[in-house]
Protein backbone atom coordinates (compact mmCIF):
# COMPACT_ATOMS: atom_id res chain seq x y z
CA UNK A 1 0.00 0.00 0.00
CA UNK A 2 1.37 3.42 -0.97
CA UNK A 3 0.11 6.93 -1.65
CA UNK A 4 -0.86 5.96 -5.21
CA UNK A 5 -3.20 3.30 -3.83
CA UNK A 6 -4.69 5.76 -1.34
CA UNK A 7 -5.17 8.28 -4.13
CA UNK A 8 -6.92 5.74 -6.35
CA UNK A 9 -9.18 4.54 -3.53
CA UNK A 10 -10.39 8.06 -2.70
CA UNK A 11 -10.86 8.91 -6.37
CA UNK A 12 -12.96 5.77 -6.99
CA UNK A 13 -15.05 6.48 -3.90
CA UNK A 14 -15.73 10.08 -4.95
CA UNK A 15 -16.76 8.99 -8.45
CA UNK A 16 -19.39 6.70 -6.99
CA UNK A 17 -21.62 9.61 -5.98
CA UNK A 18 -20.29 12.78 -7.61
CA UNK A 19 -18.76 13.80 -10.91
CA UNK A 20 -15.41 15.54 -10.99
CA UNK A 21 -15.98 19.32 -11.02
CA UNK A 22 -14.73 21.10 -14.12
CA UNK A 23 -15.40 24.81 -13.87
CA UNK A 24 -13.78 27.19 -11.41
CA UNK A 25 -17.14 27.77 -9.74
CA UNK A 26 -17.82 24.04 -9.32
CA UNK A 27 -14.37 23.44 -7.87
CA UNK A 28 -14.78 26.41 -5.55
CA UNK A 29 -18.12 25.12 -4.28
CA UNK A 30 -16.73 21.65 -3.64
CA UNK A 31 -13.69 23.12 -1.89
CA UNK A 32 -15.93 25.23 0.36
CA UNK A 33 -18.02 22.19 1.25
CA UNK A 34 -14.93 20.04 1.95
CA UNK A 35 -13.35 22.73 4.13
CA UNK A 36 -16.52 22.92 6.22
CA UNK A 37 -16.45 19.14 6.54
CA UNK A 38 -12.81 19.31 7.63
CA UNK A 39 -13.67 21.91 10.26
CA UNK A 40 -16.37 19.60 11.61
CA UNK A 41 -13.94 16.67 11.67
CA UNK A 42 -11.34 18.78 13.48
CA UNK A 43 -13.93 19.36 16.18
CA UNK A 44 -14.44 15.59 16.33
CA UNK A 45 -10.72 15.14 16.91
CA UNK A 46 -10.86 17.57 19.82
CA UNK A 47 -13.75 15.59 21.31
CA UNK A 48 -11.53 12.50 21.51
CA UNK A 49 -9.01 14.20 23.81
CA UNK A 50 -9.00 16.24 27.00
CA UNK A 51 -8.31 19.67 25.53
CA UNK A 52 -10.25 21.93 27.90
CA UNK A 53 -7.79 22.20 30.75
CA UNK A 54 -10.29 24.17 32.86
CA UNK A 55 -12.96 21.46 32.65
CA UNK A 56 -13.07 18.06 34.27
CA UNK A 57 -13.87 15.25 31.89
CA UNK A 58 -14.73 11.58 31.93
CA UNK A 59 -13.26 10.97 28.49
CA UNK A 60 -11.35 7.70 28.32
CA UNK A 61 -8.28 7.58 26.08
CA UNK A 62 -9.07 6.08 22.68
CA UNK A 63 -6.13 6.70 20.30
CA UNK A 64 -7.79 4.62 17.58
CA UNK A 65 -10.76 6.96 17.55
CA UNK A 66 -8.44 9.96 17.31
CA UNK A 67 -6.67 8.30 14.39
CA UNK A 68 -9.98 7.55 12.68
CA UNK A 69 -11.04 11.21 12.86
CA UNK A 70 -7.66 12.25 11.45
CA UNK A 71 -8.22 9.91 8.50
CA UNK A 72 -11.54 11.62 7.80
CA UNK A 73 -9.74 14.95 7.61
CA UNK A 74 -7.13 13.46 5.29
CA UNK A 75 -9.77 11.98 2.97
CA UNK A 76 -11.55 15.31 2.66
CA UNK A 77 -8.21 16.98 1.98
CA UNK A 78 -7.36 14.53 -0.80
CA UNK A 79 -10.78 15.21 -2.33
CA UNK A 80 -9.99 18.94 -2.50
CA UNK A 81 -6.63 18.31 -4.15
CA UNK A 82 -8.16 15.91 -6.66
CA UNK A 83 -10.95 18.37 -7.45
CA UNK A 84 -8.32 20.83 -8.65
CA UNK A 85 -6.83 18.26 -11.00
CA UNK A 86 -3.67 17.35 -9.10
CA UNK A 87 -2.23 13.84 -9.13
CA UNK A 88 -0.66 11.93 -6.27
CA UNK A 89 2.75 12.81 -7.75
CA UNK A 90 1.85 16.51 -7.68
CA UNK A 91 0.80 16.13 -4.05
CA UNK A 92 3.96 14.21 -3.17
CA UNK A 93 6.26 16.76 -4.83
CA UNK A 94 4.40 19.69 -3.30
CA UNK A 95 4.74 18.09 0.12
CA UNK A 96 8.53 17.82 -0.18
CA UNK A 97 8.82 21.30 -1.62
CA UNK A 98 6.86 22.78 1.27
CA UNK A 99 8.82 20.65 3.72
CA UNK A 100 12.08 22.00 2.31
CA UNK A 101 10.82 25.58 2.64
CA UNK A 102 9.78 25.01 6.25
CA UNK A 103 13.04 23.30 7.17
CA UNK A 104 15.08 26.02 5.49
CA UNK A 105 13.09 28.69 7.33
CA UNK A 106 13.77 26.87 10.58
CA UNK A 107 17.48 26.66 9.71
CA UNK A 108 17.63 30.39 9.05
CA UNK A 109 16.10 31.14 12.44
CA UNK A 110 18.27 28.59 14.22
CA UNK A 111 21.45 29.94 12.64
CA UNK A 112 20.71 33.37 14.11
CA UNK A 113 20.78 31.91 17.61
CA UNK A 114 24.33 30.53 17.36
CA UNK A 115 26.67 32.34 19.74
CA UNK A 116 29.62 29.99 20.18
CA UNK A 117 32.37 28.65 17.91
CA UNK A 118 31.13 27.17 14.65
CA UNK A 119 32.54 24.91 11.93
CA UNK A 120 31.00 24.98 8.46
CA UNK A 121 31.42 21.69 6.63
CA UNK A 122 30.58 20.80 3.04
CA UNK A 123 28.81 17.48 2.50
CA UNK A 124 29.69 16.11 -0.96
CA UNK A 125 33.37 15.30 -1.26
CA UNK A 126 33.99 15.99 2.44
CA UNK A 127 31.57 13.73 4.32
CA UNK A 128 29.89 11.94 1.43
CA UNK A 129 31.76 9.99 -1.27
CA UNK A 130 29.37 11.17 -3.96
CA UNK A 131 31.51 9.96 -6.88
CA UNK A 132 31.48 6.35 -5.71
CA UNK A 133 27.79 6.63 -4.82
CA UNK A 134 26.89 8.00 -8.23
CA UNK A 135 28.88 5.28 -10.00
CA UNK A 136 27.31 2.54 -7.86
CA UNK A 137 23.87 3.85 -8.79
CA UNK A 138 24.90 4.14 -12.43
CA UNK A 139 26.18 0.56 -12.40
CA UNK A 140 22.70 -0.70 -11.56
CA UNK A 141 20.68 1.93 -13.41
CA UNK A 142 22.54 1.91 -16.71
CA UNK A 143 23.96 -1.54 -17.51
CA UNK A 144 24.93 -0.23 -20.95
CA UNK A 145 27.60 1.94 -19.30
CA UNK A 146 29.21 -0.80 -17.23
CA UNK A 147 32.07 -1.38 -19.66
CA UNK A 148 33.01 2.29 -19.37
CA UNK A 149 32.89 2.15 -15.57
CA UNK A 150 35.03 -1.00 -15.67
CA UNK A 151 37.57 0.74 -17.88
CA UNK A 152 38.32 3.11 -15.01
CA UNK A 153 38.60 0.12 -12.64
CA UNK A 154 36.54 2.19 -10.24
CA UNK A 155 34.66 -0.69 -8.67
CA UNK A 156 37.76 -2.81 -8.08
CA UNK A 157 40.13 -0.23 -6.58
CA UNK A 158 39.74 1.01 -2.99
CA UNK A 159 40.86 4.43 -4.22
CA UNK A 160 39.88 5.90 -7.53
CA UNK A 161 42.44 7.18 -10.03
CA UNK A 162 43.95 10.52 -9.05
CA UNK A 163 42.54 13.59 -10.72
CA UNK A 164 39.50 11.58 -11.81
CA UNK A 165 36.39 13.71 -12.12
CA UNK A 166 33.10 12.43 -13.41
CA UNK A 167 31.81 14.17 -16.51
CA UNK A 168 29.62 13.40 -19.49
CA UNK A 169 32.45 13.00 -22.01
CA UNK A 170 33.76 9.94 -20.19
CA UNK A 171 30.45 8.22 -20.82
CA UNK A 172 30.06 9.50 -24.39
CA UNK A 173 26.84 11.31 -23.57
CA UNK A 174 25.60 14.57 -25.05
CA UNK A 175 24.57 17.44 -22.78
CA UNK A 176 20.87 16.62 -22.89
CA UNK A 177 21.36 12.94 -22.02
CA UNK A 178 23.83 13.82 -19.24
CA UNK A 179 21.38 16.27 -17.68
CA UNK A 180 18.60 13.69 -17.90
CA UNK A 181 20.85 11.12 -16.21
CA UNK A 182 21.61 13.52 -13.34
CA UNK A 183 17.90 14.30 -13.07
CA UNK A 184 17.07 10.60 -12.71
CA UNK A 185 19.77 10.21 -10.08
CA UNK A 186 18.51 13.17 -8.04
CA UNK A 187 14.92 11.91 -7.94
CA UNK A 188 15.86 8.26 -7.38
CA UNK A 189 16.22 8.54 -3.61
CA UNK A 190 19.66 6.91 -3.79
CA UNK A 191 21.28 9.77 -1.91
CA UNK A 192 19.87 8.15 1.23
CA UNK A 193 22.34 5.31 0.72
CA UNK A 194 25.47 7.11 -0.44
CA UNK A 195 28.83 5.94 1.01
CA UNK A 196 30.39 8.01 3.78
CA UNK A 197 34.11 8.67 4.20
CA UNK A 198 35.67 6.80 7.11
CA UNK A 199 36.94 9.92 8.88
CA UNK A 200 33.59 11.76 8.81
CA UNK A 201 31.90 10.19 11.82
CA UNK A 202 34.88 10.64 14.15
CA UNK A 203 35.46 14.24 13.03
CA UNK A 204 31.87 15.31 13.66
CA UNK A 205 31.85 13.54 17.02
CA UNK A 206 34.97 15.47 18.10
CA UNK A 207 33.32 18.74 17.15
CA UNK A 208 30.41 17.86 19.41
CA UNK A 209 32.75 16.92 22.26
CA UNK A 210 34.47 20.31 22.03
CA UNK A 211 31.15 22.21 21.91
CA UNK A 212 31.79 23.42 18.37
CA UNK A 213 28.54 23.87 16.45
CA UNK A 214 28.59 21.88 13.22
CA UNK A 215 26.81 23.51 10.30
CA UNK A 216 26.63 21.21 7.29
CA UNK A 217 26.42 23.56 4.34
CA UNK A 218 25.45 22.15 0.97
CA UNK A 219 24.81 23.52 -2.48
CA UNK A 220 22.84 20.48 -3.61
CA UNK A 221 20.03 21.77 -5.87
CA UNK A 222 17.38 21.50 -3.18
CA UNK A 223 15.50 24.43 -4.71
CA UNK A 224 14.81 22.33 -7.83
CA UNK A 225 14.75 18.94 -6.10
CA UNK A 226 13.14 19.39 -2.66
CA UNK A 227 13.32 15.63 -2.05
CA UNK A 228 17.11 16.00 -1.75
CA UNK A 229 16.63 17.66 1.64
CA UNK A 230 14.82 14.62 3.02
CA UNK A 231 17.34 12.30 1.32
CA UNK A 232 20.19 14.22 2.96
CA UNK A 233 18.66 14.16 6.46
CA UNK A 234 17.88 10.45 6.15
CA UNK A 235 21.42 9.74 4.95
CA UNK A 236 22.91 11.54 7.96
CA UNK A 237 20.78 9.43 10.28
CA UNK A 238 21.62 6.19 8.48
CA UNK A 239 25.34 6.91 8.76
CA UNK A 240 25.11 8.03 12.43
CA UNK A 241 26.69 11.39 11.65
CA UNK A 242 26.34 13.92 14.46
CA UNK A 243 25.56 17.47 13.39
CA UNK A 244 23.64 20.52 14.54
CA UNK A 245 22.00 21.87 11.40
CA UNK A 246 21.92 21.42 7.64
CA UNK A 247 22.10 24.74 5.82
CA UNK A 248 21.47 25.10 2.11
CA UNK A 249 22.99 27.87 0.01
CA UNK A 250 24.72 28.51 -3.30
CA UNK A 251 26.52 31.58 -1.92
CA UNK A 252 28.44 29.91 0.87
CA UNK A 253 31.02 32.61 1.57
CA UNK A 254 28.59 35.52 1.74
CA UNK A 255 26.17 33.61 3.95
CA UNK A 256 28.88 32.61 6.41
CA UNK A 257 30.31 36.12 6.68
CA UNK A 258 26.93 37.77 7.12
CA UNK A 259 25.21 35.23 9.32
CA UNK A 260 27.86 33.17 11.13
CA UNK A 261 30.30 35.64 12.69
CA UNK A 262 31.63 33.02 15.14
CA UNK A 263 32.91 30.68 12.44
CA UNK A 264 36.23 29.09 13.42
CA UNK A 265 36.81 27.48 10.04
CA UNK A 266 35.20 25.96 6.97
CA UNK A 267 35.99 22.69 5.20
CA UNK A 268 35.41 22.24 1.48
CA UNK A 269 36.80 20.20 -1.42
CA UNK A 270 35.81 22.55 -4.24
CA UNK A 271 38.69 24.91 -5.16
CA UNK A 272 36.29 27.64 -6.28
CA UNK A 273 34.48 27.65 -2.95
CA UNK A 274 37.80 27.42 -1.11
CA UNK A 275 39.00 30.56 -2.89
CA UNK A 276 35.82 32.50 -2.13
CA UNK A 277 35.78 31.42 1.51
CA UNK A 278 39.39 32.46 2.03
CA UNK A 279 38.91 35.79 0.25
CA UNK A 280 36.02 36.45 2.62
CA UNK A 281 38.33 36.12 5.60
CA UNK A 282 37.30 32.61 6.62
CA UNK A 283 40.00 30.17 7.69
CA UNK A 284 39.49 27.33 5.22
CA UNK A 285 40.60 23.72 5.09
CA UNK A 286 40.89 22.52 1.52
CA UNK A 287 40.28 18.78 1.63
CA UNK A 288 42.12 17.03 -1.19
CA UNK A 289 41.40 13.33 -1.04
CA UNK A 290 42.99 13.00 -4.46
CA UNK A 291 46.14 14.46 -5.99
CA UNK A 292 46.68 18.16 -5.36
CA UNK A 293 45.32 20.49 -8.00
CA UNK A 294 46.11 24.12 -8.58
CA UNK A 295 43.99 26.69 -6.81
CA UNK A 296 42.17 29.05 -9.20
CA UNK A 297 43.78 32.44 -9.70
CA UNK A 298 42.56 34.72 -6.93
CA UNK A 299 45.08 37.53 -7.37
CA UNK A 300 46.73 36.81 -4.02
CA UNK A 301 43.85 38.47 -2.22
CA UNK A 302 43.25 35.79 0.38
CA UNK A 303 42.61 37.45 3.72
CA UNK A 304 42.55 34.15 5.61
CA UNK A 305 44.79 31.09 5.35
CA UNK A 306 44.04 28.07 3.20
CA UNK A 307 45.19 24.86 4.84
CA UNK A 308 45.49 21.87 2.54
CA UNK A 309 44.59 18.54 4.15
CA UNK A 310 44.17 14.99 2.90
CA UNK A 311 41.86 13.82 5.67
CA UNK A 312 39.48 15.34 8.20
CA UNK A 313 41.70 13.85 10.90
CA UNK A 314 44.40 16.36 9.82
CA UNK A 315 42.38 19.21 11.32
CA UNK A 316 43.68 20.19 14.73
CA UNK A 317 40.56 21.41 16.48
CA UNK A 318 42.56 23.39 19.01
CA UNK A 319 43.81 25.77 16.30
CA UNK A 320 41.99 28.36 14.26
Amino acid sequence: MNIKDLWSEQSDFNKSFRSLPESFEERSDLTKHMVLCIMSELDEILRTIHWKSHRKTNIRPNPQQTLSECIDVFKYLITIVQAWGFSEEDFFNAFWKKSMVVRQRYSEEWIKSIKGPTAVIDIDGVLCDWEKGFLDWLWNHRPDLRDIIKSFRLRELPERPKLFKINRSQFNLNTEDWQELKHEFRISGYKEYMPVYRDAQDFLRKLKQQSITSVLMTSRPIDRYPNLYADTITWLKRKNLEYDIVWWSYDKADRIVNELPHTLFAVDDDPDYVSKLSQSGITTYWLQRKEKIKLPDIDNECSAPIKIINSLSDIQLGEK
